[in-house]
């Protein structure tokens, strides 16, 4: 008798801990819906104060599920209480991933930085209109926490931000031709700056291309991976149009992140015949655009810091278009032959030679693109032999006055006290720091007038704000990322994971070099890569 009452009670506790993670995960796809669907495309009174409104949008939608969260965790421990032991935790101990360790890390530093502070009142809410103090740093670290402990890993999830990304992406290209299909601009001027520098459901340029940077790697993953044709084509069509929004947006940043990406995923995909295929189409897509915008001679909205119309027209692109059309129509006959002849041929269209050649000639790239920047700096004759371009040669002027922001902000950095070289003067805090410390920056062009709430540069931001320990944290989060995801890029289970983690982490770093953390961006990456982290430890 007393055996078949240990079997019921185990049946009810199993039973009970299935009924938990099933509300749990109900309750993380919801967070899910809502961050990563509606949080983009969600706007108020047109363009009126519309970075306002999506702060707080994060913030109710976030204590919203934190209060859940916290509910749930309450009633799983007053059930659970009897049976919590040393064995119970070394389990859980045992789900935990370097990554969790260094977000965790990243938010507690977040809390020294702001007890250490002597600016509390902005390090508690963050500087005004950016909304990235403590708080939302807290709110970023809860998101992450909450898909790791109760997200199902389903397949679905992923199509929730690959269908917002392509809803934005066709008002992207909409607005930048001239189209407004939501009436945001009604009673605008045509040459005023919201007009041309606000785009989408998000806005300012500079917000918008960092959310298209960080969704894209979801759309090269559904793209890489689609196995019918007819998927495949819309997959296609959806990353075709997140490129041309990324292109078309204005902010210089993702496009050059856009050209690191394509850079990087190069040697990822060059492994095998049908992988390669699937990326020279990728390219294909890059230069059919460009090619279609030369035969049509589109007239663009072009952003107010761009002074010259757009250089990019120009009949080479018929050249690589029609190289990289016949490459894939070659490949791909290839690639659907079953005889082992053409099995045995496959392997000599693409040799081991050559994609060694590719694995390198990424990394060839990289190095000589470091070396032209770093010629330019100590030779004034090979920079004229480059046709002396200001983004070749560092200056204070350089990146429309980058170049003298982080000069200056690192000169002022130096300067401070020992608690601020160590734990920075608070999250977000770069803004009110500026204006105390007076610093004189030459504003020109898109800078013209600008309120410099930070040093459009993360990491530079990153190291006034929270010191030199913030930035080993934060940094922290890249490397254990990075060494996570590459590990199960051979594992055939989830290989194509780990390829959006890595493409997530190239794009969204590459990207940040010459921005800054927002509202619209840095959440939407934690999310991401707590499911990247989530969906790769499956196997484990």
């Amino acid at each position: 008798m007393a055996k078949k009452n240990s079997k019921t009670k185990a049946k009810q506790d199993k039973t009970s801990k299935l009924v938990f993670s099933e509300i749990l995960s109900y309750a993380v796809w919801a967070y899910l819906f809502m961050m990563l669907t509606v949080f983009p495309l969600y706007v108020r009174d047109r363009f009126v104060y519309v970075a306002a409104y999506k702060v707080v949008y994060y913030r109710n939608i976030s204590l919203l599920f934190l209060g859940i969260g916290l509910i749930l965790l309450a009633v799983f421990f007053v059930q659970k209480r009897k049976e919590l032991n040393k064995a119970s935790f070394t389990e859980f101990r045992k789900k935990i991933t370097l990554l969790d360790v260094a977000v965790l890390s990243c938010g507690l530093w977040n809390v020294l930085s702001f007890l250490t502070s002597s600016m509390k009142a902005d390090a508690i809410r963050g500087f005004g209109g950016w909304e990235m103090g403590l708080v939302t740093q807290g709110l970023m670290v809860f998101g992450y926490i909450f898909i790791r402990l109760g997200w199902d890993r389903g397949e679905n999830s992923w199509y929730l931000p690959a269908a917002a990304l392509t809803i934005e992406s066709i008002l992207v290209v909409l607005n930048r031709t001239g189209n407004d299909p939501l009436g945001f601009y009604k009673g605008l001027d045509w040459f005023s700056w919201s007009r041309r520098n606000l785009l989408g459901t998000i806005g300012n340029i500079n917000w918008l291309c960092g959310y298209l940077i960080c969704v894209l790697p979801v759309l090269i993953y559904f793209y890489i991976t689609g196995k019918k044709f007819r998927i495949r084509i819309l997959w296609g069509i959806a990353l075709y149009l997140s490129m041309a929004a990324i292109m078309l947006q204005g902010s210089r940043s993702g496009v050059l992140a856009l050209v690191v990406g394509l850079i990087a995923l190069m040697f990822f995909l060059s492994d095998t015949l049908e992988r390669f295929t699937r990326y020279l189409e990728i390219l294909f897509m890059v230069c059919i655009f460009w090619t279609q915008m030369t035969a049509i001679r589109v007239d663009l909205i072009e952003p107010m810091h761009l002074d010259t119309p757009n250089t990019v027209y120009s009949p080479l692109w018929y050249i690589p278009t029609g190289i990289l059309a016949v490459l894939i129509i070659c490949f791909n006959l290839l690639s659907n032959k079953k005889s082992k002849s053409i099995k045995d041929y496959r392997e000599l269209v693409l040799p081991l030679g050559v994609r060694i050649g590719l694995k390198i000639l990424p990394v060839l790239i990289l190095l000589g693109a470091v070396s032209v920047f770093l010629l330019c700096q100590v030779s004034d004759s090979f920079w004229n032999l480059l046709g002396a371009r200001d983004i070749l040669k560092f200056s204070d002027t350089w990146g429309s006055s980058r170049g003298a922001l982080w000069k200056e902000s690192l000169k002022e950095f130096s300067g401070g006290s020992l608690r601020e070289k160590i734990f920075g003067i608070g999250p977000d805090c770069y803004g009110p720091w500026f204006m105390e410390k007076d610093i004189f920056i030459p504003q020109s062009g898109y800078f013209e007038d600008a309120t410099f709430s930070n040093a459009h540069n993360e990491w530079v931001t990153t190291l006034v704000q929270t010191g030199i320990g913030g930035v080993i944290v934060y940094l922290g989060i890249f490397v254990t990322a990075a060494i996570s995801f590459a590990k199960k890029l051979k594992m055939e289970s989830c290989k194509y994971f780990a390829l959006l983690g890595v493409m997530l982490l190239i794009l969204f770093f590459s990207n940040q070099f010459f921005s800054f953390q927002h509202i619209c961006a840095t959440p939407i990456f934690y999310i991401l890569l707590a499911m990247c982290e989530s969906r790769i430890h499956k196997e484990q």
